[in-house]
């Protein structure tokens, strides 16, 4: 980061989607416990996707809309 100018001691840790998805399929107790909770539960009915950042009031008026059950147009 300084080009060798400051000794800069770190430790890190990131742990993404992917591995946390390869540690769950790896534990076939955490494997077991995500499978009955998606047997469990709901598929979404939608989902909306704010394509251009200038429609992100209207996207969100239209997820609290339908959060309260209302039409979605």
């Amino acid at each position: 980061m300084s080009d060798g100018k400051v000794d800069l001691p770190a430790l890190g840790f990131g742990m993404g989607d992917v591995v946390l998805a390869n540690l769950i399929d790896d534990t076939p107790a955490a494997k077991a416990r995500m499978d009955a909770w998606i047997a469990n539960e709901h598929a979404a009915d939608g989902y909306v996707v704010i394509a251009k950042e200038e429609r992100r009031a209207d996207a969100l008026a239209l997820v609290q809309r339908l959060a309260r059950g209302g039409p979605a147009v």
